[in-house]
């Protein structure tokens, strides 16, 4: 995806009324969003951004939905071994660890605000 096209479709979600009109999830997606445009890969800051939102995101459809909820769990609990396959390389393989987890936390922003749209309460208490 180019950086155009990334930063639409953020500037569409924060305009979603389940983030816009929600604090928590205003939050949560501002904080995803500084993690998803910070190319420094601080990895402290994003190993706990990373955190936030899966943790964020879990919190919310143990609510709505247990299979999302549970789905999410393992695609952090999987994404190891994809990257173990990527490349020999040490170097390599920090970096692409890293442009996964961007991605998946974009997918996941973005399943959140689609899912949280449909449902018909969309507070977190």
């Amino acid at each position: 995806m180019d950086t155009k096209t990334f930063y639409h479709r953020l500037d569409v979600l924060f305009k979603d009324p389940v983030v816009k009109n929600n604090p928590y999830w205003n939050c949560l997606v501002l904080k995803c969003a500084k993690i998803l445009t910070n190319h420094s890969f601080d990895e402290t800051y994003y190993g706990e951004s990373i955190q936030l939102f899966s943790q964020g995101v879990s919190r919310y459809y143990i609510k709505r939905n247990k299979v999302i909820s549970d789905n999410i769990a393992q695609l952090f609990h999987d994404i190891q071994p994809d990257v173990d396959k990527l490349d020999t390389s040490e170097a390599d393989k920090a970096f692409n660890k890293k442009w996964l987890m961007r991605n998946l936390a974009y997918g996941l922003i973005m399943e959140a605000a689609r899912n949280g749209g449909n449902s018909s309460n969309t507070n977190i208490h």
